[in-house]
């Protein structure tokens, strides 16, 4: 009997410090995994089933912005999308259409040289694309516009055809312009973006349809959808017919065949024809 006790006794010390030892070496071996992993979140971390990803950090991440201390304006620097064609309301089509055949008929009799330099008609996939890239919308009259008259394209002969002075821009044109008064932007006003009101700086929101060659342009606010004027120095001013501010591209599109028509004004501009080339005269400063 007593031998019997006495064997259990060792059994049990046996496992008791059997289990001590596995604890000790279950400690050790966390210890070392602990300094051979990285915390969560941390460069390299990894994820089961993953493959590990280095994560930069926010001075790499905001390295483009932080270098000589731009804040850049975000709507210049959007994450591009995947072009996607919209159809153009069959309504809006038919309306910005109908503006066209009047202005297209007036320049046919009164301006042939600068009817010649309408463009052709655009893609929808390439406003598309442009759209994508810059991260707006066209407005459904402007996209209408286009798919008729892809801008002018100037001649020999004649300047190309636009609003107010300016020549009208294809799509490629808009977007590259769009690049270019961003890119000054960034440089010039140090990327910090209005607050999209017309009396401001330049936004990224702006789509420049229109262009005089020297610095100014036509520009429609992709929010608002109203159509505006950028000076050479960035600001965005408001347009108006008379006393009515131009409160979309078909607006000023409209304005213009009735111009054309009656030989009225467009606001500050009236337009009329030379060597049958279309001009605008300045009827004040602006």
């Amino acid at each position: 009997m007593a031998r019997g006790s006495s064997r259990r006794a060792v059994r049990r010390r046996v496992l008791r410090w059997g289990a001590v030892g596995l604890g000790v070496c279950a400690l050790i071996f966390g210890t070392q995994l602990l300094e051979i992993v990285p915390p969560f979140g941390d460069a390299g971390t990894r994820v089961a089933g993953s493959t590990p990803q280095p994560t930069r950090s926010t001075a790499e991440t905001n390295r483009d912005t932080v270098e000589a201390g731009l804040v850049r304006d975000e709507y210049c620097h959007p994450r591009v999308g995947t072009p996607r064609v919209r159809p153009v309301s069959p309504k809006v089509t038919r309306a910005v259409n109908r503006q066209w055949r009047r202005i297209e008929r007036w320049l046919r009799v009164n301006a042939p040289e600068s009817r010649r330099t309408l463009g052709r008609p655009g893609r929808a996939r390439t406003i598309a694309i442009a759209e994508a890239q810059m991260g707006v919308r066209f407005p459904d009259d402007l996209r209408a516009s286009l798919l008729r008259h892809d801008g002018a394209v100037p001649t020999a002969s004649a300047r190309g055809f636009g609003f107010l002075g300016k020549v009208n821009l294809s799509v490629r044109g808009i977007r590259d312009t769009w690049r270019q008064l961003c890119g000054v932007h960034d440089e010039v006003k140090n990327g910090q973006p209005g607050d999209g009101a017309h009396g401001e700086r330049w936004h990224g929101r702006m789509i420049p349809f229109g262009a005089d060659g020297s610095g100014g342009h036509l520009v429609i606010d992709s929010f608002r959808r109203d159509v505006g004027r950028a000076g050479r120095d960035g600001g965005v001013m408001s347009l108006t017919s008379g006393e009515t501010p131009i409160r979309s591209y078909y607006a000023l599109l409209k304005a213009t065949a009735d111009a054309l028509e009656t030989g009225g004004p467009v606001g500050d501009w009236k337009p009329g024809a030379t060597g049958g080339e279309l001009r605008w005269d300045l009827t004040r400063a602006s």
